[in-house]
């Protein structure tokens, strides 16, 4: 067991690496076997390790510029947060990935009204998360020129800057 977690925490990292570097077509069947074995050795979905790994599938499929299945593995995954009570930090980059995959096909008010969600989320947390809360508002400045709204866009870019 314990060397079955070693082999796909390191074959996760090499499908990041991979997906990041523009070789997805190497990466992709380590990402799906690594969501393969995941779901075998845990025995659910409901889990939090399933829900990071949901959301890495989505920037994968976002990197393919699919954005409608990468919506559907960032949804997965959230759901799978939320519902297990993943860490909040995981929880926000989650919802962030989501409000992202909206932008891309035109539900800008859902995602504005998602970030606003996550923004009210971090409060109890002023000092903590600033990583969290740039992705945040580089996301919002996104929503912003979505809408050609560019004062507020430029706004939430120099706070993102700030965290």
């Amino acid at each position: 067991m314990h060397y079955e977690n070693l082999i796909l925490q390191t074959m996760q990292s090499l499908a990041i690496f991979l997906n990041m570097s523009d070789n997805i077509e190497k990466g992709e069947p380590f990402q799906q076997e690594v969501l393969k074995r995941r779901r075998h050795v845990i025995g659910t979905d409901n889990h939090p390790i399933i829900g990071s790994i949901m959301n890495n599938m989505g920037v994968m499929y976002e990197r393919k510029k699919d954005f409608r299945k990468a919506a559907e593995y960032y949804r997965n995954g959230l759901k799978i947060k939320e519902e297990t009570n993943a860490p909040l930090k995981a929880f926000i980059i989650s919802e962030t990935n989501v409000a992202r995959s909206l932008l891309e096909s035109g539900q800008t008010e859902e995602a504005i009204v998602l970030l606003e969600n996550s923004f009210k989320r971090l409060d109890d947390f002023p000092s903590l998360f600033s990583d969290a809360k740039s992705l945040l508002w580089e996301a919002m400045g996104n929503a912003f020129i979505k809408v050609n709204n560019f004062e507020e866009a430029a706004e939430s870019f120099k706070k993102a800057i700030e965290y």
